[in-house]
C-alpha cells in the first residue's frame, strides 16, 4: 500500500524581523536550498501571488508547510534595492527531495524574476549542479539570525529601563507624600481631641490605601520579571534549535509558539503594571485634594 503523504516545508527557517518575514536559515539539502537562487536576509512579500506584505509570521506559518511532492510560488524581495523574484519551490525533507530528483528528471524548484519593479522580466539563470550541495556560510547565517535576537535584547532592555524608571518615581512619590504627612502634622492647629482622631484615621486609612497599591504593583513586577526570563529562555530554545541541524520543523515552529505566549504574557504584564501606576497617581491626586480641602 501506498504511504500517506507527510507534511513537510521548503527547506526554510523563517523569522520576523521589523514586521517582515525573513530568510533566517536554509536546510542543506532543502527545496530552497537546491534552487540555487534564495539567499538569507530574503524578504518574503507574496505566496502563491497573494502579497503578504505586512503580515505576521505567525498567521503565515501554514503557507510554508505542505504535503511532501506538491509545490508553493513564494515571492521575494533582496537588498536594498528591494529587487524581486519569485521561486516555486517543493515541499519535502532533503532525502525526499534527493530521491525525488533521482526518480523524476524535473528539479524540485524553479526560480524566475518578476516582471514588474524594473527586473524587465529577466529569468533567473538556474545554479549548477553542485549548487545542490551548497552549505550555509556559518557567519552568513550568524548575520542573518543575529538582528532578530539584537531586536528581541533591545525589547527587554527597554522594558527593564522603563520599569527602573517607574519603580523610581513611586519611590520619589511615597517619600514626597511622607514629607506632606509631616508637614500637615506640624501645621495642625491645637482642637477637640476627636477632631485629632478623625485626621489621625484618615491618615491612616490613606497609608493603608498606598501600601495595598505598592503591594499589587510589586506583585506585577515580579510575573513581569518572571515572564522576560521565559521569554529569555524560550529565545535560547529557540536560537538552539536553530542551530541544531538535527531537529525537527515542527520543534522549532512549537519553540517559536512558546516565544511568542511569552512575549504576549510580558505585554499583558506591562499593562497591568502601568494599569496599577495610574492608579496610584489617582490615589495620590485624591489625597492632595482632601489635603487641600
Amino acid at each position: 500500500t501506498m504511504a500517506e503523504p507527510k507534511l513537510a516545508g521548503v527547506g526554510i527557517y523563517f523569522q520576523d524581523v521589523n514586521g517582515e518575514v525573513v530568510v533566517n536559515h536554509i536546510i542543506t539539502g532543502g527545496s530552497a536550498d537546491r534552487s540555487g537562487i534564495i539567499q538569507l536576509g530574503d524578504i518574503v512579500v507574496s505566496v502563491d501571488s497573494k502579497d503578504v506584505r505586512g503580515k505576521p509570521l505567525q498567521e503565515l506559518r501554514g503557507s510554508f508547510v505542505g504535503q511532501e511532492g506538491s509545490h508553493v510560488t513564494l515571492g521575494f524581495e533582496r537588498g536594498q534595492n528591494r529587487e524581486p523574484f519569485v521561486a516555486q519551490l517543493m515541499f519535502g525533507s532533503p532525502d525526499f527531495i534527493a530521491s525525488f530528483d533521482k526518480s523524476k528528471k524535473p528539479g524540485g524548484a524553479v526560480a524566475t524574476h518578476l516582471s514588474e519593479g524594473g527586473s524587465g522580466g529577466r529569468t533567473v539563470p538556474q545554479a549548477p549542479p553542485q549548487a545542490a550541495s551548497r552549505v550555509v556560510d556559518p557567519a552568513e547565517h550568524e548575520s542573518a539570525s543575529g538582528r532578530g535576537v539584537v531586536s528581541r535584547d533591545a525589547e527587554l532592555r527597554r522594558l527593564e529601563e522603563a520599569l527602573k524608571s517607574e519603580t523610581a518615581k513611586v519611590r520619589v512619590q511615597e517619600r514626597l507624600r511622607v514629607e506632606a504627612e509631616e508637614a500637615l502634622r506640624r501645621l495642625t492647629l491645637p482642637g477637640p481631641n476627636d477632631q485629632v482622631s478623625r485626621l489621625e484615621q484618615a491618615l491612616r486609612i490613606e497609608r493603608e490605601g498606598r501600601m495595598d497599591e505598592e503591594r499589587r504593583r510589586q506583585d506585577v513586577e515580579r510575573r513581569l520579571e518572571l515572564a522576560l526570563q521565559q521569554q529569555q529562555q524560550h529565545q535560547q530554545q529557540a536560537d538552539g534549535a536553530k542551530a541544531a541541524g538535527g531537529r525537527s520543523n515542527q520543534e522549532f515552529v512549537e519553540l517559536q509558539e512558546k516565544l511568542a505566549a511569552a512575549e504576549s504574557k510580558v505585554r499583558q504584564l506591562t499593562g497591568q503594571l502601568e494599569a496599577a501606576q495610574a492608579r496610584a497617581r489617582m490615589a495620590a491626586a485624591d489625597a492632595e485634594s482632601r489635603d487641600a480641602g
